[in-house]
């Protein structure tokens, strides 16, 4: 028994619809292979500050702007402290963000119910130079304090390295 052309082709339509719906059901849109790495880092240095406070987690937390070394590029302090902060406010029961108004060096005026973070990205040492690419190591210092105390409550370093071509240009590179 012979079908007809016009018999077929609903049939072929919902055969490629559903081949076209299981395909994008097996694509992960969030994985973390294929996110950014200031953005990876980001995500990390979160998980590493809720981690440090423990159970004496933070629930209004001052975030001090991040401070990059300039061989990151003009534009990643800002790209890693906002990834840091997306980070902190995507976690679960994550603490309530606020701008600091007060720096490491007036911590007198840090309310007591509050916590002060710190983070300063450094290059401790020259970029890495291989054959296909180039690789800026990193240290990323992160610092906790609690309101009514000048010592960090809790420090902790996180160091690696970054593809050169995944930041930002540099002031160098961009100047003719």
């Amino acid at each position: 028994m012979r079908r007809s052309p016009h018999t077929l082709m609903p049939l072929i339509a919902i055969m490629l619809l559903a081949a076209l719906l299981s395909g994008c059901a097996g694509m992960s849109g969030s994985s973390d292979s294929q996110r950014p790495p200031l953005e990876r880092l980001g995500a990390r240095a979160a998980r590493a500050v809720i981690e440090g406070a423990g159970s004496e987690q933070p629930m209004t937390l001052q975030m001090a702007p991040l401070e990059a070394d300039a061989a990151f590029g003009a534009d990643a302090a800002r790209r890693l402290d906002n990834a840091l902060t997306r980070a902190l406010l995507a976690l679960p029961n994550g603490p309530q963000l606020i701008p600091a108004f007060v720096g490491p060096d007036d911590l007198a005026q840090l309310p007591a119910d509050q916590w002060l973070l710190t983070s300063t990205l450094r290059a401790p040492s020259q970029a890495l130079q291989l054959t296909d690419r180039q690789l800026q190591p990193y240290r990323l210092l992160l610092s906790l304090y609690r309101g009514g105390s000048a010592t960090p409550f809790w420090q902790r370093t996180l160091e690696g390295v970054l593809e050169h071509r995944d930041l930002p240009p540099s002031n160098a590179d961009t100047s003719p």
